[in-house]
């Protein structure tokens, strides 16, 4: 996990280690609970990679396949500033987009994040963008192909 925050250039020290308590990693002597939800999201994608690369790297067991839900949307209160849940910094973002195509052969990192990456990262991976329901023709409306329609009124 140190490796991987050093790779997104992880603004503090990046000293990793592990509470046997809550069960949850502490970085730079803080509990990633007490990080707002952009960071504890980048944490937790920070650890399931580097979960996958130290087991490819030491011939462990790992299904190879890691699934990891809006690491970069950062969430913010409505009212009263950010309560430390801001954007997630720039930098750690881009480093982020950067170090995907690096994680090789052997693992699969499948990112579902509302955020685009750079064109550069999105040609270096296999990427997919979903447009919803204003889908163009040529685009993908969702996860799933639309059902094709029916003249059918029975239920399904």
């Amino acid at each position: 996990v140190e490796a991987v925050l050093r790779i997104w250039k992880w603004t503090g020290e990046g000293r990793v280690e592990f509470d046997q308590k809550p069960f949850d990693i502490v970085v730079d002597g803080q509990a990633r609970q007490a990080h707002g939800k952009g960071v504890r999201g980048v944490l937790y994608a920070a650890f399931a990679i580097g979960l996958l690369r130290y087991c490819i790297d030491n011939r462990r067991p790992h299904p190879g396949l890691v699934v990891i839900d809006s690491p970069l949307t950062a969430y913010k209160k409505s009212q009263g500033g950010d309560g430390g849940q801001g954007p997630v910094d720039a930098g750690i973002e881009a480093a982020f987009w950067a170090s995907l195509p690096s994680i090789g052969n052997g693992g699969q990192v499948i990112i579902i994040e509302n955020k685009e990456p750079p064109p550069e990262v999105a040609l270096a991976l296999h990427y997919e963008k979903f447009a919803g329901i204003l889908a163009a023709p040529n685009e993908r409306n969702g996860f799933f192909p639309p059902l094709p329609p029916t003249n059918d009124q029975s239920p399904p």
